[in-house]
């Protein structure tokens, strides 16, 4: 009968010790999860950054786009203004001003 009791004590203290350290494993496990999760959250913004980042540079690359694409038109049309008159030809008839 002693023998029962010393072993159903020492299972007791062998089992409050391994409940013991699964405690301070998940206590660590937690933390570890905790760190994991802060983590992801700095990868969530800075992909969240990157992407802010990517649409001000696609909006400026379209704007620069619409600037040259006014610049030649504006080219064009200041060129155009310069050309002489066309030239007349004998068979036309002259106007008279």
């Amino acid at each position: 009968m002693w023998k029962q009791l010393y072993d159903i004590a020492k299972q007791l203290l062998t089992l409050s010790s391994d409940v013991q350290k699964g405690k301070e494993t998940d206590k660590a496990h937690e933390e570890a999860l905790d760190d994991l999760r802060q983590e992801f959250r700095r990868v969530l913004e800075l992909l969240q950054e990157l992407r802010h980042t990517q649409e001000r540079q696609q909006d400026r690359a379209d704007l620069e786009r619409r600037m040259l694409l006014l610049e030649l038109e504006n080219a064009l049309l200041r060129f155009e203004h310069r050309l002489p008159p066309p030239e007349k030809h004998d068979n036309e008839p002259k106007r008279e001003a």
